[in-house]
């Protein structure tokens, strides 16, 4: 299953950007630009300068404002903001995307040259034979270069000059795709070229068809055989003439999820023998991608629509009821996620009038509980059985019988967890038969347990290790944790990138352990890679712990 990975920090790197930085020539009004330290680079086909040199060889006035990372420039009547790593530029006030954000390369501020100088009323042009680029502040200088890296030629390209342009980038996805949903897209640029588009850790170079002159369509359908859960995915548009082309990120990153919820925990368990009272109905849901949408929770007890007296979250459904009978009773609960992927479960239990068998089930959990606090439960009943006992959706607590027919199970409340309202029963095995009671009054008052102690990882423990990982550790018995696997390197020595590669959360058992799937260290194609393995405990109340973290290399 593909889980949660979110497109790098500079996009337009993490689709194959490639940086080339000897022998790139600058000049303006004629005169060559002499840089201190590092020199234009050329990244995605994209020529980015020092913003000190040339900007301020052009007569434009710069700033760099080291604490909100903001670029400021200013020629005549024309003023340029741009923040390093953001698409999004403002010019006199009109927002503008960028394919290329400025970036921090070396110690220096690069910023996109044709951008900055076209902004600034000058004409920028590529020579391919003497790799320089030609800025005339002027702005009368031509109307397009001869080829080379088409980020910096001219405006009058056309194709089969050598200038590869790429003027707008967009899709139709909505907020969330699922299985056998499309997404189109849409890029307009130099005409009669190759345009392919990528949906990042999902699809790689989706052709475009040419429908007319220089607009390029194409599509890609959420395939139904396969389980994706995705957010924020990059869609990164190419365009290319021969060797030479142009990288675009849209402005709106896809989120997928092609997965099904589950229902994970349900309560009357399937096929058991209630003892005649209130009967608690609940439900748990399993949904690790685009959430369960609470408004389509449906839950059904013997045909009749009971979902207003139930209590409905993203978690799980519950309700107490009396609309049973003595007998056979079935319950259905239904559910979408924001996706629109459903999930139906339909399950039976028998209602038993056992009152010869079971006396009683108390419990001594009033008022505001605390973390720490014992919860004892007692169940008075036939003697000689086996019985547990479940305290909200913890399930399955060995209870002891001392004296013979009372049978004393006990639970200290865990850190973070919320338990207002929760239910207390017992199943109960005897004489072949097996009955599950339910206390006559849940736990009252309102939850009040903290934040949950950070879990511990306990492989990978650190250093070098092979691909793929599984992530194991320890947590409160039955506590959520939320894992998280993230990249870091440096491509060419200068541009730090970042990404994550997996994201999900992971149920411990009743003895805190936990482990996820098998997950694969991508290779970002960077230098000194480093990846962060991050696990999270997350209380029921919805409360973090502090983050435990482990750094890994990949062997």
């Amino acid at each position: 299953m593909i889980r949660i990975r979110p497109v790098c920090v500079l996009a337009f790197i993490c689709a194959a950007a490639s940086a080339i930085a000897q022998g790139i020539t600058v000049t303006v009004d004629g005169a060559p630009v002499r840089f201190q330290g590092q020199g234009p680079v050329s990244v995605s086909g994209r020529v980015l300068v020092p913003l000190r040199g040339v900007l301020e060889a052009m007569g434009a006035y710069v700033e760099y404002r080291a604490p909100s990372r903001s670029i400021y420039a200013r020629r005549g009547n024309t003023e340029i903001h741009l923040t390093l790593g953001d698409r999004n530029a403002v010019v006199n006030g009109t927002n503008v995307v960028l394919d290329v954000p400025a970036a921090s390369m070396g110690g220096s501020t690069m910023v996109p040259l044709r951008f900055m100088g076209e902004s600034l009323g000058a004409d920028v042009r590529w020579i391919d034979a003497t790799r320089t680029v030609v800025i005339n502040t002027s702005g009368t200088g031509g109307t397009g270069g001869t080829g080379g890296t088409g980020g910096t030629g001219g405006t009058g390209g056309t194709g089969g000059t050598g200038v590869v342009d790429i003027t707008s980038f967009s899709h139709n996805a909505g907020a969330w795709l699922r299985p056998g949903e499309t997404v189109d897209v849409v890029m307009r640029g130099t005409p009669g070229l190759a345009g392919s588009f990528s949906i990042s850790g999902v699809v790689d170079n989706v052709a475009l068809r040419e429908v007319s002159s220089g607009e390029y369509r194409g599509s890609w359908t959420a395939p139904a055989n396969r389980q994706i859960t995705i957010s924020g995915a990059a869609v990164v548009g190419s365009l290319r003439d021969g060797g030479q082309g142009r990288l675009i990120q849209a402005a709106t990153p896809i989120s997928i999820d092609t997965v099904a919820p589950k229902i994970s925990q349900i309560l009357p368990e399937a096929n058991a023998r209630v003892v005649r009272g209130e009967v608690s109905v609940s439900a748990v849901f399993d949904e690790s991608g685009s959430g369960i949408d609470p408004a389509s929770v449906r839950v059904l007890v013997n045909g009749q629509d009971v979902t207003r007296d139930a209590t409905v979250t993203p978690v799980f459904t519950s309700l107490r009821t009396e609309r049973v009978t003595v007998g056979r009773n079935i319950v259905a609960v239904s559910a979408r996620d924001f996706a629109g992927n459903s999930v139906n479960k339909t399950w039976e239990f028998t209602v038993a009038d056992a009152t010869s068998v079971v006396k009683s089930i108390t419990h001594d959990a009033t008022g505001t509980v605390q973390a720490g606090q014992v919860i004892t439960v007692r169940l008075e009943a036939a003697e000689g059985g086996l019985a547990t006992f479940n305290i909200g959706q913890n399930i399955n607590m060995p209870m002891n019988e001392n004296p013979a027919g009372v049978y004393v199970g006990r639970y200290t409340v865990r850190r973070g967890e919320n338990l207002a309202n929760a239910p207390v029963t017992a199943k109960l095995i005897v004489g072949g038969q097996t009955f599950l009671i339910e206390a006559p009054t849940r736990i009252s008052g309102t939850a009040s347990t903290g934040i949950p102690p950070a879990p511990e990882i306990t492989a990978p423990t650190g250093g070098t290790v092979a691909s793929p990982i599984i992530v194991r550790g320890t947590t409160l018995p039955n506590m959520s944790v939320k894992i998280r696997v993230r990249y870091r390197t440096s491509l060419f020595g200068a541009i730090p990138v970042t990404g994550t590669i997996f994201e999900d959360v992971i149920k411990a058992d009743a003895n805190g352990r936990f482990e996820t799937e098998s997950i694969t260290l991508e290779d970002p194609g960077g230098s000194d890679t480093t990846y962060e393995i991050t696990a999270i405990a997350v209380g029921d109340a919805g409360k973090e712990s502090s983050p435990k973290v482990v750094t890994v290399r990949r062997r």
